[in-house]
């Protein structure tokens, strides 16, 4: 049987892939409400593109 101390590198973990998945998210929503995805004005926020893909491989590695 684990005691208290043995579950805080899991919670700690959890924290961890919580936040990646929320700023992955902010991310992704960022992207498609500031870049404009769909049209030719691409340059000031394409980053949030790539931020959301490597948010979300770190997320799910």
């Amino acid at each position: 049987m684990r005691g208290r101390a043995g579950i805080a590198p899991l919670r700690a973990w959890a924290l961890v892939v919580g936040y990646m998945g929320v700023a992955s998210a902010l991310a992704l929503a960022l992207f498609f409400a500031l870049a404009d995805p769909f049209g030719v004005h691409l340059r000031t926020w394409s980053w949030l593109g790539p931020a959301n893909d490597d948010h979300l491989v770190r997320d799910t590695a």
